[in-house]
């Protein structure tokens, strides 16, 4: 029994969000939670501060700008997203204790740490964009700011206990659409499967697999939370088939090889789950560096339009698009809509390097300098001649009389 929830927590503590877009730095109003920047409420049942509903939003986006891993915890109902994980736990009371306690200890707090992770290497920031109250339950959406791991957006759901508060039971990843439990149940259940056959030795016949699997699944996980990506990479070679062939495991492949800077492997497993899993249209934006590779644009943007569907449109939505764009190469559609990121959230730090580079690629270096002058001045940054030289995608606009005014030599 053991093994099975070593197993499920160590495997399903290895998925990560994916799912590309860029940066939003924010200020904060006075008495308001970090990150509540813009953020709206249901007409039709106004989240007031102080409620429940409106800690619970508070707690979750600070919880993430500061990387409290405890005080995030702390607000999800473990229990009761344990039991969504696998159906009929209850039945179980051991298996329940198992399941519980590595969800809690690994699995949970694993993906936390991968939200936090990606946020604080950004310099980015989580921001709540809106509570809703839906039958009951606190819907608090959030866009996470992850820099060149993309912008990732999420939807808490979150229902009231007896003593009043509200704390976390599910959540959505809205970049594709799917419920945490859904995400990570099948995953769970397969492994819990396979732990059985090993058990009964109807799987696997070789030392290299039997019960090693799980020690090499926590192994992977420790890898990962150390940075060592390419060696994580190494260890899922060593994961049966039937688990590293699920799409869970191919997005986290994908997203290791990035980070490792493996572009070899990082479109392999691209590839691969766009022949697995290519007809489902959420995958759009996991798989949107793949699709611009291979020149299929309309297959990329069909995925900021399927989040769109979900979320309607914002800054970010259009972001996501001027960088496709940027990156197939259709430098006005790109600047269009970089334009039209920060007229609606001119707090979105990307947006203003996306709008500046697509004025280089169209060489109206005039435009490029009036944008990088204006990110010195909201975002206090400072830019040096040095970075731009040595970057062989601004060689012409270097030498520019435009440039060399605003950073001479």
């Amino acid at each position: 029994m053991r093994s099975v929830a070593w197993i499920t927590a160590g495997l399903v503590s290895c998925v990560l969000v994916s799912g590309p877009a860029w940066s939003a730095h924010t200020s904060t109003p006075p008495g308001l939670p970090f990150g509540w920047n813009d953020a709206v409420t249901s007409s039709n049942d106004k989240v007031e501060p102080g409620t429940p509903q409106w800690t619970v939003a508070a707690g979750l986006v600070n919880g993430l700008n500061q990387g409290d891993l405890n005080a995030l915890a702390k607000l999800v109902d473990v229990h009761a997203l344990a039991a969504r994980l696998v159906p009929g736990l209850r039945k179980d009371p051991q298996l329940e204790h198992y399941i519980e306690a590595g969800f809690l200890s690994d699995t949970l707090r694993g993906i936390l740490e991968s939200y936090c992770r990606g946020v604080q290497g950004a310099r980015g920031t989580a921001k709540l964009l809106q509570i809703k109250m839906h039958a009951g339950q606190a819907h608090v959406r959030i866009r996470l700011d992850q820099g060149n791991l993309g912008l990732t957006y999420l939807e808490f759901v979150a229902e009231q206990q007896p003593q009043g508060d509200f704390r976390v039971v599910n959540w959505f990843e809205l970049n594709d659409n799917r419920l945490l439990d859904e995400k990570l149940g099948p995953v769970a259940r397969l492994a819990a499967d396979l732990d059985e056959q090993i058990s009964q030795q109807k799987l696997f016949s070789t030392a290299r697999f039997g019960s090693a699997v799980a020690d090499r699944i926590k192994r992977i996980g420790l890898l990962r939370s150390q940075g060592a990506y390419s060696k994580a990479l190494e260890a899922m070679n060593e994961l049966p088939p039937m688990l590293a062939e699920t799409l869970e495991m191919l997005q986290m492949r994908a997203k290791d090889a990035r980070r490792a800077n493996d572009l070899k492997e990082y479109y392999r497993a691209l590839d691969e789950i766009d022949l697995k899993y290519g007809s489902d249209p959420s995958l759009g934006l996991a798989l949107a560096d793949y699709y611009i590779q291979n020149s299929q644009l309309s297959k990329a943007i069909a995925g900021v339009a399927s989040l769109e569907s979900r979320i309607g449109v914002d800054g970010g939505t259009h972001l996501m698009r001027a960088h496709l764009l940027l990156e197939a190469k259709r430098y006005s559609e790109a600047v269009s809509y970089a334009r039209k990121a920060v007229d609606l959230e001119s707090g979105l730090e990307g947006a203003w390097y996306c709008l500046a580079k697509g004025y280089v690629q169209l060489k109206s270096y005039p435009q490029a300098v009036a944008t990088y002058r204006s990110v010195q001045a909201r975002f206090h940054q400072a830019f040096t001649r040095q970075a731009f030289v040595s970057d062989p995608e601004f060689s012409a606009f270097v030498q520019s009389a435009d440039f060399n005014n605003w950073l001479p030599q």
